[in-house]
């Protein structure tokens, strides 16, 4: 266990403006700022479901919302371009339409697409992202969400030999990575999912397995590529994906940045629903990533499913910037 310092809020912080492309800072330089609660991270980072509605009429409404929390709604046709989408959000909101960036499903969208290109159904819901700027930063980073007294530094931390499983899964604990736990308790239905708190081996009674997801927002497109739209695979099916593989999800989908003058990556740990229906394993030889993909086809937050829970962000250390020049 640790406290959190600081320089640990600095850290969180400048992962998260990598991730994100505005400057997030913590709240001792954020006075005035509006929060960018951790929860509002995983609404971008993590791909959602797709929302299923009516066959749209001429004109419908869908939501355009900022990480922050704010939202608009917007009246389209299948004809209008997120060109569009953009002008009416800087004529009625003042946001200048170059510094802003959308997202519908997990992925970056263009101005030349349409509505009916990219499929938004009526009631969808585009997020909103303001472009990097040196103008100073944009959020301040909500702490309350952070639990000190259940994080753990593993970056000193060697592998033991020992074989430990959660949620009758083996579990890989992240060897090398400083965990920043999250305030979950009492978050859902029961705590029975997160299984009891210290150091054991073996799994608990109606826990749920450990897996980790790369929070590179492109990275999460990429492994997405044949699942949500046709692409040369046609793979594994439209849902969130994560993995059992520390040392794969850190190669391929961990987010890098670098920060007071070192390289980091960041990971989201999380917990993932292993009922049969919720949980499809992808086997390593399939994925063609030397480990299994795990997939929750069934997550929709909207729905108020959460098959998959983050509990940890995981940040590492991977040398002096100068070093790798």
């Amino acid at each position: 266990m640790m406290s959190m310092s600081e320089a640990d809020l600095e850290l969180i912080s400048s992962g998260f403006t990598a991730i994100l492309g505005f400057q997030v800072v913590p709240p001792s330089r954020g006075h005035g700022l509006p929060k960018l609660t951790v929860q509002e991270l995983f609404k971008c980072t993590y791909i959602p479901s797709s929302m299923q509605g009516n066959n749209p009429g001429e004109v419908f409404d869908i939501n355009v919302k900022c990480i922050n929390g704010w939202q608009i709604t917007i009246q389209v046709t299948n004809d209008h371009t997120i060109a569009n989408i953009k002008a009416d959000i800087e004529i009625k909101h003042n946001i200048p339409s170059r510094d802003i960036r959308l997202m519908f499903d997990g992925s970056a969208v263009e101005d030349h697409q349409s509505v009916r290109d990219i499929g938004i159904p009526r009631g969808g819901r585009l997020f909103l992202m303001l472009r990097l700027r040196g103008g100073g930063p944009a959020f301040q980073l909500d702490p309350d969400l952070l639990d000190a007294p259940h994080s753990f530094d593993f970056t000193y931390v060697r592998d033991d030999g020992r074989v430990y499983y959660r949620g009758g899964k083996e579990y890989k604990r992240p060897y090398g990575w400083k965990r920043f736990a999250l305030k979950v308790l009492d978050r859902y239905e029961d705590n029975t999912w997160l299984g009891p708190d210290g150091y054991r081996t073996q799994d608990a009674p109606g826990e749920w397995p450990v897996s980790y997801h790369g929070t590179n927002i492109q990275s999460a497109r990429a492994i997405m590529s044949s699942g949500y739209r046709p692409g040369p695979r046609q793979a594994f099916g439209k849902a969130v994906y994560s993995s059992p593989s520390i040392d794969m999800v850190e190669e391929r989908y961990a987010q890098t940045f670098e920060h007071e003058g070192s390289t980091h990556k960041v990971v989201l740990q999380n917990r993932i629903n292993p009922s049969p229906g919720h949980f499809v394993v992808i086997p390593a030889e399939q994925t063609g990533t030397g480990a299994e993909y795990w997939l929750s086809p069934m997550h929709d937050t909207e729905k108020n499913i959460h098959d998959i829970r983050p509990y940890g962000l995981l940040f590492k250390n991977i040398g002096s910037y100068c070093n790798l020049l």
